[in-house]
């Protein structure tokens, strides 16, 4: 990665870092090594979005043909559904056992460097996205108004 201008000037003490500083064309200029990827990054962001499409497709899921975000796959018989926005994810399928090990392949992907944690959710109603999401059943219509 590469640090320059007033970044530079903020994040960089000169005294221990100054000899690494180059001039490139007039700009005070640091190359850095990433040992990660950096979160808000464009590339960090294409880079986890092919990491984790290469493994949901390794455990049979199929990408959306009309949104990327939205992959399927047929588990007991029905389907499981994952959306995601970056790592904000909902796995939805009927038997509440496949949503289980889901989140356990999730968490032993995703969690087990220990760098992060899976957080999950259960329950009718969520807020994802800031979409506020109920899958209770409607009350049958007591024919009353």
């Amino acid at each position: 990665m590469k640090i320059r201008g007033t970044l530079l000037e903020i994040l960089v003490d000169p005294e221990k870092y100054d000899k690494y500083v180059e001039l490139e064309d007039g700009r005070k200029t640091l190359y850095v090594i990433m040992l990660r990827a950096l979160y808000g990054m464009m590339i960090s962001s294409l880079q986890y979005y092919r990491k984790f499409l290469e493994n949901l497709k390794s455990i049979g899921f199929q990408v959306n043909p009309y949104d990327p975000c939205v992959a399927n796959r047929t588990v007991r018989g029905s389907q499981h559904t994952v959306t995601w926005h970056v790592d904000d994810l909902k796995s939805s399928h009927v038997n509440s056992k496949v949503n289980d090990e889901f989140l356990n392949w999730l968490e032993e992907k995703y969690a087990a460097d220990g760098v992060g944690t899976v957080k999950a959710v259960r329950g009718p109603r969520h807020d994802y996205l800031g979409i506020n999401l109920d899958f209770r059943r409607a009350k049958e219509n007591s024919g009353s108004i």
